[in-house]
């Protein structure tokens, strides 16, 4: 089996839908990435190292995994080193391989790790003795596993200094087992800087200009997440601009809703006088026909009703929209002589 390490070794974090084509070409690798393939595998691995290092936690963990996988299953990893195995890249290398092959163009580095803290000065010397304890770890394994000198392996872990190897020296350090007679695959991103340096003064200016500036690969990551930033930003305004509409909308229903209520109690209130207007009509038109009813067969000849109750109820049965109200005024306006009558 083969896993592969390439570009900048970041932590699990990364292995996001965003950040896969960075994945796919091997310009980042997440911890995550190379530890989730170890899971039920019963065979030798091998490693493809090309890598200028990255976050020492990430690095540490992939160790840890490969350290467990070795001791679960007994099975040989073997590491093959590209055209660079540098910092938290060249602690893999170190701390979890059995067999180390490199290229004859393969370097390696060591240098103490960095980072950055604010605070006081308390603050500064937590930061100090974690980096210690970082950094003792790497060192421990160099002089007591290899050929390196104490000397040798404390200068390269000075504040601001980087130890350089080449295949050869790998190899009389007792870092590596084997060089390939064959050309460097993937090279490292390096920027035009260092390119430049490299062509003009040999791989002994190398230290001196790791990693001055940002690398083109990177550059263009920062640049994509910018964008995905501005798009994010764009999307959260939009959110609350609807958001502040929805909110609007919501006002305005409720006033609406109030303004219905407010009518429909108005309107309940207007029928409700109807109603009360209708029925003092009504007892109106009864005291004023007293007993009409005993009048049957009095009337005029012309007349076709024998008292005005009579009349009325006959209007209403011919105009069954009418109310009563309407019935009474117009059966004292046709037969005035049955109202007259109807009064006495």
């Amino acid at each position: 089996m083969k896993l592969k390490i390439s570009g900048i070794i970041v932590t699990s974090s990364y292995d996001q839908d965003w950040a896969k084509k960075y994945i796919d070409k091997g310009i980042i690798t997440p911890e995550s990435t190379i530890t989730s393939q170890l899971t039920d595998v019963d065979e030798d691995i091998e490693i493809v190292i090309n890598s200028r290092g990255g976050n020492v936690f990430a690095a540490n963990q992939i160790i840890n995994e490969i350290n467990d996988f070795r001791q679960r299953t007994g099975k040989t990893v073997t590491a093959n080193i590209g055209a660079l195995a540098a910092s938290a890249a060249a602690n893999i290398m170190a701390l979890c391989s059995d067999f180390v092959r490199v290229h004859n163009n393969s370097k390696i580095m060591f240098h103490g790790a960095n980072t950055s803290a604010i605070g006081g000065s308390g603050a500064m010397q937590d930061t100090k003795e974690l980096l210690d304890k970082i950094n003792g770890d790497v060192k421990t394994h160099l002089t007591t596993q290899t050929k390196l000198t104490t000397e040798q392996v404390d200068q390269w872990y000075e504040e601001g200094r980087m130890g350089w190897l080449n295949a050869q020296e790998a190899i009389d350090a007792g870092l590596a087992d084997e060089i390939i007679d064959a050309k460097a695959e993937n090279p490292a991103p390096a920027n035009s800087q260092v390119v430049k340096q490299f062509a003009d003064h040999g791989f002994d200016i190398a230290a001196c200009a790791y990693d001055p500036e940002m690398s083109i690969n990177e550059l263009a990551m920062s640049q994509d997440i910018a964008e995905l930033n501005d798009k994010l930003t764009a999307l959260q305004n939009e959110i609350e601009n609807k958001d502040k509409e929805i909110e609007n909308k919501d006002k305005e229903l409720e006033q609406r809703a109030a303004a219905e209520k407010e009518l429909h109690n108005k309107l309940q209130h207007s029928a409700d006088l109807a109603n009360r207007l209708e029925n003092k009509v009504s007892q109106l038109t009864n005291g004023l026909t007293g007993d009409s009813n005993s009048n049957t067969g009095t009337g005029d000849d012309d007349c076709p009703y024998a008292n005005f109750a009579e009349a009325i109820t006959a209007i209403k049965e011919d105009n069954p929209k009418m109310n009563h109200t309407n019935a009474w005024l117009k059966a004292k306006n046709d037969y005035p002589e049955l109202w007259e009558k109807a009064k006495k």
